[in-house]
């Protein structure tokens, strides 16, 4: 309940990779690697903040204490309001699980496989207003891909000797949940404000013709749908085409 917390008080954030399953026999024998992942973040925010001058601080208050205001009846009547040393309008507290639960897989046969499971929300307390703004967001990521070494081999076309024209192939599909919720603190009361569900499609393919130059074909699709009709309408943008990156090497 602090306003500022100390250092000792703050829990650490945390990341967590774990590939010690591909040194089982199942997926030795099927997974050139295999690595499960969990992380977590979380940032707390004072927006600004003021001190009050006629600030006193209470037997054994921890921080809190009164403040002598103005009676709005009389002008001249102080008036005791119970309140903290600082006058902070806003705080926010981020939090994200990116991933709560991920897993990632490359196959012998250099086929890849993935799944992330992403999780976070914003906690903005507006004291002024006595609200609390709260905005979470839930996101599923599923990618394949492929890698075929020295693809000039299936094209008939000559490579150089010891560099390998690879191609790869990658498909991503997500589906990303945000909604936004106003908590009336007075009024006890919660209404939604904002929300939409957003799918997206991205393929791709990159293909290494020589070290300077590689080439991509990509097809991209996002389709988004409001949760609250008044929140706007559905969309959906797609873009395709071909991209050629030259690169000068030293």
């Amino acid at each position: 309940m602090s306003p500022f917390p100390a250092l000792t008080s703050i829990l650490p954030n945390w990341t967590i990779n774990y590939d010690g399953l591909s040194n089982l026999p199942w997926f030795r024998d099927r997974f050139k690697n295999f690595r499960l992942m969990h992380s977590y973040t979380s940032r707390y925010q004072v927006g600004s903040y003021s001190s009050h001058l006629t600030w006193v601080e209470a037997d054994g208050g921890d921080g809190w204490g009164f403040s002598q205001g103005l009676d709005a009846g009389n002008a001249s009547s102080p008036m005791i309001l119970p309140t903290s040393m600082f006058d902070i309008p806003s705080i926010t507290l981020t939090e994200n699980f990116n991933p709560l639960f991920g897993a990632s897989g490359i196959f012998d046969n250099n086929f890849e496989l993935s799944l992330r499971y992403n999780y976070g929300r914003i906690l903005n307390l507006n004291i002024p207003a006595y609200q609390l703004v709260e905005t979470l967001q839930k996101d599923l990521v599923i990618g394949i891909g492929y890698k075929m070494d020295e693809f000039n081999r299936i094209l008939g076309i000559p490579s150089k000797q010891g560099y390998n024209n690879d191609l790869n192939v990658k498909l991503d599909i997500s589906n990303r949940t945000q909604q936004s919720l106003i908590r009336k603190i007075e009024d006890k009361y919660t209404e939604a404000t904002a929300g939409n569900t957003t799918m997206t499609i991205k393929l791709s393919a990159e293909y290494t013709m020589s070290r300077s130059l590689v080439v991509r074909t990509f097809f991209d699709r996002i389709v988004n749908k409001p949760l609250i009709s008044s929140a706007g309408y559905p969309r959906a943008d797609t873009n395709f085409g071909i991209s050629l990156r030259f690169l000068l090497n030293q």
